[in-house]
């Protein structure tokens, strides 16, 4: 199961949609189109899935282009590069939260609790409060 995992800052002044993150290297694009809002001086957790990023050990060499909208306003992007090594990758997001979440209906909750992009990070992971 290869993933990115990102957190990204809004440092814009107002909220923003982030309406699509694209990750290119190695070889390979990687995108998470899930609209998610976050709040000036928030931060967010973008987890994209299906993402073969390299053998462990090696150097991931790639460049991350996100575009987002300022309220009301036309969209914009922002442009970075990501280097890395690829590490074995430990879950974002704990199985039993979501499971609870999931179970007792909270799910809408979870972003709330332990930041922005949460809830995606429960359903990528691990199949739980994906509606």
């Amino acid at each position: 199961n290869y993933k990115i995992v990102l957190v990204l800052q809004n440092i814009q002044g107002e909220p923003i949609t982030i309406d699509q993150v694209i990750v290119s290297g190695n070889s390979q694009q990687c995108s998470d189109n899930q609209s998610l809002n976050v709040n000036n001086e928030a931060k967010a957790i973008i987890t994209i899935t299906q993402c073969n990023n390299g053998a462990e050990g090696t150097k991931f060499d790639g460049i991350v282009n996100v575009s987002y909208t300022l309220e009301g306003k036309l969209s914009h992007n922002a442009i970075g590069t990501l280097k890395a090594k690829v590490v074995p990758g430990s879950p974002v997001s704990s199985q039993s939260a979501c499971q609870n979440a999931e179970t007792n209906g909270l799910c809408d909750g979870l972003d709330i609790v332990y930041g922005l992009g949460y809830k995606a990070a429960c359903c990528g992971e691990h199949g739980l409060c994906c509606s």
